[in-house]
């Protein structure tokens, strides 16, 4: 697979670099009318005809012309390019490589010589070489950057050692962060993963779900709170109950449907809600202790009769299991009103809990618009 996406990332650049007879700036994309930086008046004119009989298909008057262009101008790279390509055809991998490094010494940027030598390191196993060309091809941003850094990551699956990977995501370098995403579904130890991702929220949140699919609830919620500094519980439940901005990662901060909600800047969850469909707009999971508590939940806006409303409802975690349901129906056009309802979170199979906000269809679909507050499990004392 690895050798397929290099392949095709070489024929692509090979056939805009040969075919068009320009290459294109490696940094924006633009057209560059004249390669040949260092001699642009002495070169432009051979390097139309090379182009055009390379379209024309006229072997022997292209052979002719390369060699000549390669004499006349040596600090060129065009001319080299093109015997890489054919090198390769012919299949003389050694000459192809010293071509290659001739064409990079003429031009850093080439997009087929370091396609070309990042494939010939990966295939002799070359891992430091990989990594070196890897990031050259990054910095250019010439490359599908997803399809270059999994292929990389195929690379070091295929050798069976992450070591020089691993030692390159921590120096920060170019497309780390895309290399640790991938590195999670990889036998890479969560040892090696967890410092990698500890300034990072999106990262975290990746690393939290590898340990749930691995572990479950109680090695992920651990790794939660070292995330967050604090061998200590969260306190309330659940955590940030008045919904304000904060970096706490998934799945046990707020997970918020962009297309339904939004946590504002000043805090509180505001809801637009067409009244249609049920769509899960928030949740979170979050582990209190045993007990009787009040669901309290403060909220505000508007909400047509018959609209459509929103429920909160409040389960064990693994089994799923339902513990309480809350409906929320304004009344009081912008005025804060308050809902409430009891929840008892059982002694057995339920360490871990999760509420979540639903929406619930109206007869007559209307847009509501609801902000809330605070949500509060409170614990009732005898």
């Amino acid at each position: 697979m690895f050798k397929a996406l290099l392949a095709c990332g070489f024929l692509a650049a090979a056939f805009h670099s040969y075919s068009v007879g320009e290459i294109r700036s490696a940094f924006n994309g633009n057209p560059v009318a004249d390669l040949s930086a260092y001699q642009p008046l002495l070169v432009k004119d051979w390097r139309d005809r090379l182009t055009v009989s390379l379209e024309q298909g006229a072997a022997n008057e292209f052979i002719s012309l390369q060699e000549r262009l390669a004499l006349r101008a040596p600090l060129d790279p065009l001319a080299f390019e093109v015997a890489l390509v054919q090198a390769i055809e012919m299949g003389e991998e050694t000459g192809a490589e010293n071509l290659a490094r001739d064409v990079i010494s003429r031009q850093p940027r080439s997009l087929s010589a370091r396609l070309f030598l990042l494939s010939r390191a990966a295939q002799t196993e070359s891992y430091g070489d990989v990594l070196l060309h890897f990031e050259r091809l990054a910095v250019l941003r010439s490359v599908d950057q997803t399809a270059l850094v999994d292929a990389i990551v195929g690379v070091f699956r295929a050798g069976e050692d992450w070591t020089l990977l691993l030692r390159y995501v921590r120096q920060g370098r170019p497309l780390s962060k895309e290399l640790i995403r991938d590195l999670m579904s990889e036998p890479v130890q969560t040892v090696e993963i967890e410092p990698l991702v500890a300034d990072d929220r999106r990262l975290q949140s990746d690393y939290l779900r590898r340990l749930l699919r691995e572990s479950g609830h109680d090695q992920a919620y651990a790794a939660w709170l070292r995330f967050r500094r604090s061998a200590d519980p969260v306190g309330e439940a659940p955590f940030n109950n008045k919904f304000l901005p904060n970096e706490a990662a998934l799945p046990y901060n707020w997970f918020v449907d962009s297309k339904h909600a939004e946590i504002q800047t000043s805090g509180g969850l505001y809801v637009t809600y067409r009244g249609v469909e049920r769509p899960l707009i928030a949740r979170q999971y979050f582990s209190a202790p045993s007990g009787a508590y009040q669901l309290v939940a403060e909220a505000r806006g508007r909400m047509p009769e018959s609209g459509g409303s929103l429920e909160w409802s409040v389960s064990c975690a693994e089994p799923k299991t339902s513990l309480a349901i809350m409906a929320v129906e304004l009344n009081k056009r912008g005025e804060m009103e308050r809902f409430e309802t009891e929840v008892t979170i059982p002694m057995e199979d339920c360490d871990f809990q999760v509420i979540e906000l639903w929406g619930r269809s109206g007869a007559f679909p209307k847009t509501s618009r609801t902000e809330f507050l605070s949500i509060l499990l409170d614990p009732q004392t005898e």
